[in-house]
């Protein structure tokens, strides 16, 4: 996820492993979206030092209640938590949408968006 900074790259990074047997086996998902698998050079070096940490501080803010706990904006919303247990992919798109972000990710979200709860309009 960190080595694109691209929304549709990492989005369907995310859905690719999400929809995998084994989610411990990246290799599919990467080599399809042009990315490294190499997760050791990551995880021993520097870059995956930082990214602990700074997950590390994400938690220490949140302090959420369960995982997976999502976060979107650098606001933890419990409606769109549970709607992207439900809806991942739906839900995504729909944030997506009103930061105004669709149309770039238009190969992503390739079906209307709907809204989800009608208290979701209010964000």
């Amino acid at each position: 996820m960190n080595q694109s900074y691209d929304h549709v790259v990492q989005t369907k990074f995310v859905l690719c492993q999400m929809g995998q047997k084994n989610i411990t086996d990246i290799e599919e998902c990467t080599k399809s979206l042009g990315l490294s698998s190499d997760i050791d050079e990551c995880m021993n070096g520097d870059e995956g030092n930082h990214l602990q940490l700074q997950a590390e501080r994400v938690t220490f803010v949140y302090r959420p209640q369960f995982l997976p706990t999502i976060i979107y904006d650098g606001v933890f919303n419990p409606i769109l938590q549970n709607n992207s247990l439900k809806d991942f992919l739906g839900t995504v798109c729909y944030v997506f949408q009103l930061r105004g972000d669709l149309i770039p990710l238009s190969r992503v979200c390739n079906q209307p968006i709907v809204c989800l709860t009608c208290s979701i309009l209010t964000i």
